[in-house]
């Protein structure tokens, strides 16, 4: 306690998690919180006959980010969060006043939604409220309508209609009608209303940073952060980013208003406060370009070159045309679709697909029209195309040549690999980059040997543990960013992050980034072996040395799951497999946890065997289990034919369930649902169990009901995002505890 009260500068660990929507029914909803007298939402209040649109709308209209409704009449908006604890659904559970199907928080319980800028319901008619960009989907959202227009530039969104979107930087003369004749259920939410008949749901679009690969603001100097080619000019960010995409470079960075460098290694400069990138771009003034020895930061898109094109089309998935098409603009709605790779074509065309046909490279010459929404790009030609590697969540960074010094100056395993769970490891050992090699190799690193660029087509090797999934080809690796670990920083009592926190005695990374990702925060940091913070922002940070970070994780010690020490031989004591690499306690035990193994063992250093089998090898005394691990000198990992052995304490077995569920308290489904994603959702929401069931759904609670066990056979249906995890079946259910 002494301790704590003296850190006026305390040390921490800063990661950074992806912001996941909560997922009531697409809404916006948040969750149910506690409330009191000081109330979490530090706006302004209203009553009367309620409803969730209601609040909603007159919340957006005040432009809050927030709206709360409470006690079945109650309204609250703000922009801020207290920092006030999550509660159980079932707590939120009056009806709205103004809605009796619908629930409006309860006694000192309110339950929290984003606003999406919702403006009403509005009467439409054939000329239109909104002209510029439309389309239809039987599965339509607000979100994706949002996401649509987001992705078109443009300022507005109307739903209509039950499954139409209707997009438009401009309203003209428009008539306001009761919300209740938006009564139209949309197609792909039934909880959510698309508008009427000739009756709009209105939304203003919330803009986001320019440049879809924003990665932040950092200081320069005379040695250039970024080691490549610099240029100047009227400068924007598209202008740049297009610019280091056509010389195949990694990163782009804009600085000083005008400047735009290139480059594929990033020097290790300090990360700084956006408002320190606060210069106008010289060429739209709309966007920040950098400071004073200021630089922002982007991923370039992966410009793949220009192609031959013909009436079969190289991409078929979706195609849009639009009189202000821009490289960016083909980006943002190929990626809305969730498809692979975007193309531009004769100035104002954009085709997407997750697949290539036979494609015959051109010269970039032939891709000669300007983009007619940006005359400083080019947006292919007659019968060619510019072709993008559209940038997903997963930071892939490109198809590259290696060799036996690496590219990835790292550590590497070997086994039944995937994307995710090298991305995953990666990120645990603090690194930048991850790379999949040659099927089933993953190294890691913060460093990038200068190695050539190679076509997508290269890295052509299925993943080992999913073949949907490509994991680079002979000596050639697919890379990707990290995107998590931002490093060791000073904290103090006025908090870095101050919208949530917790702790416990079992607190892991993993665990910290759950939580701040079940709350809908952008950032996790981990501090004094068992606290987690979390926010959306950052105040004035000061970075500290990596090495000043050095208190174990209270749940990721060798105390967790061990049985001992014990012999081994040319036979193993664990009958399944073995893969090598700087290793760790908590690498060895997640990765056989991963693949449903009883147990995991640390050997001679580097080495982690998993297995369900025990062969009956002698136990031995501790002092002969001595050896550092490799990936943490505080930690044993065996010895010289020994191993310590540990439980995985994860995966329970195959059970049968039924409509009345065994976990009821949360669920959600996904159609790229993963054993991690869903053990992720569980404890994000402070549940003990989780099951996957049926490929895609996910089922969480604290207590298990009356349970019947099934073989493992008979879960046996593939998880939807990882072909090589199974994810239940018909009526049966992974089931795992959530350590």
């Amino acid at each position: 306690m002494l301790r704590r009260n003296m850190a006026t500068n305390m040390i921490l660990a800063i990661v950074l998690t992806v912001f996941v929507s909560a997922t009531k029914a697409g809404t916006g909803y948040i969750g149910c919180f506690q409330d009191n007298s000081t109330r979490i939402l530090e706006g302004t209040m209203t009553s009367g006959s309620m409803t969730v649109e209601k609040c909603v709308q007159r919340c957006s209209m005040e432009r809050k980010l927030f709206a709360g409704v409470e006690y079945s009449n109650q309204c609250f908006c703000g922009s801020q969060l207290r920092p006030y604890a999550k509660r159980p659904d079932s707590e939120c559970s009056f009806n709205c006043g103004g809605n009796s199907g619908q629930k409006c928080g309860g006694f000192w319980r309110i339950s929290l939604y984003n606003t999406h800028r919702y403006m009403g319901c509005y009467v439409d008619s054939k000329s239109r409220i909104l002209s510029e960009k439309n389309t239809s989907n039987n599965k339509m959202t607000t979100e994706l309508c949002l996401a649509f227009c987001k992705g078109h530039g443009l300022k507005y969104a109307l739903t209509q209609y039950s499954s139409q979107c209707f997009c438009g930087n401009s309203l003209g003369n428009v008539q306001k009608a009761p919300d209740s004749e938006c009564s139209y259920d949309c197609q792909g939410a039934k909880s959510e209303k698309c508008g009427g008949f000739w009756r709009g749901s209105l939304y203003l679009v919330v803009s986001t940073k320019a440049g879809t690969g924003y990665i932040g603001c950092f200081q320069d100097n005379s040695t250039r952060i970024l080691e490549g080619t610099m240029t100047s000019g009227s400068m924007t960010v598209e202008k740049c980013v297009q610019r280091c995409s056509m010389e195949k470079k990694l990163f782009a960075g804009v600085e000083y208003s005008n400047q735009c460098f290139c480059g594929s290694q990033l020097r290790p400069y300090a990360k700084r406060p956006e408002s320190e990138c606060s210069y106008n771009c010289g060429g739209n003034s709309g966007q920040k370009c950098g400071g004073f020895w200021r630089i922002s930061l982007y991923n370039t898109h992966r410009y793949l070159g220009c192609y031959v094109d013909s009436k079969s089309r190289i991409l078929s998935e979706k195609n849009t045309s639009n009189n202000k098409m821009t490289t960016e603009l083909c980006l943002a709605f190929c990626k809305g679709h969730g498809l692979k790779y975007a193309l531009t074509q004769y100035s104002s065309q954009c085709f997407c697909g997750n697949s290539l046909g036979n494609v015959q490279k051109a010269p970039d010459s032939e891709c000669s029209y300007d983009c007619n929404g940006a005359k400083s790009e080019k947006c292919g030609g007659f019968w060619r195309g510019s072709l993008y590697l559209v940038v997903s969540g997963t930071g892939y960074i490109g198809c590259f040549q290696d060799n036996s010094t690496r590219i990835l100056e790292g550590t590497m395993t070997s086994g039944s690999m995937t994307v995710e769970k090298c991305v995953q490891r990666c990120s645990m050992e603090r690194e930048m980059f991850a790379g999949v090699e040659y099927s089933n190799q993953c190294f890691c690193g913060s460093q990038l040997r200068p190695y050539a660029k190679s076509p997508e087509s290269e890295c052509s090797y299925n993943c080992g543990g999913n073949s949907g999934q490509k994991c680079g080809g002979f000596w050639r690796i697919s890379l990707y960013n990290t995107h998590r670990y931002l490093g060791c920083y000073v904290d103090s009592n006025s908090r870095i992050l101050s919208e949530k926190n917790t702790s416990d005695n079992k607190m892991t990374t993993e665990l910290c980034l759950a939580f701040c990702k079940g709350h809908g925060l952008k950032y996790a940091l981990t501090q004094y072996s068992s606290q987690c913070f979390c926010g959306n922002s950052l105040g004035n940070v000061q970075k500290a040395p990596d090495s000043e970070c050095s208190y174990d994780c209270k749940g990721a010690t060798t105390g967790t799951g061990y049985i001992g020490c014990f012999q081994d031989n040319s036979t193993r004591i664990l009958e399944g497999t073995m893969t090598s690499g700087s290793m760790t306690v908590e690498k060895c035990v997640q990765r056989c946890s991963m693949e449903r193994k009883k147990f995991a063992g640390v050997e001679y250093s580097n080495h982690c065997f998993c297995g369900s089998q025990l062969r009956p090898y002698a136990k031995r005394p501790e002092t002969e289990c001595s050896y550092n691990c490799g990936g943490n000198s505080g930690q044993k990992c065996g010895g010289f034919w020994r191993i310590s052995l540990y439980n995985t304490h994860n995966y329970l077995g195959c059970y049968v369930d039924s409509q009345s569920r065994i976990l009821s308290e949360k669920n959600t489904s996904d159609n790229k649902m993963t054993t991690e994603l869903c053990l992720a959702f569980c404890k994000g929401h402070g549940l003990k169990y989780a099951l996957t069931q049926y490929s895609s759904y996910c089922f969480c609670g604290n207590n298990l009901t009356n349970v019947q066990k099934a073989p493992d056979s008979e879960c046996d249906y593939d998880c939807k995002g990882a072909k090589s995890e199974k994810c239940g079946g018909w009526w049966r259910g992974s089931l795992y505890l959530v350590v």
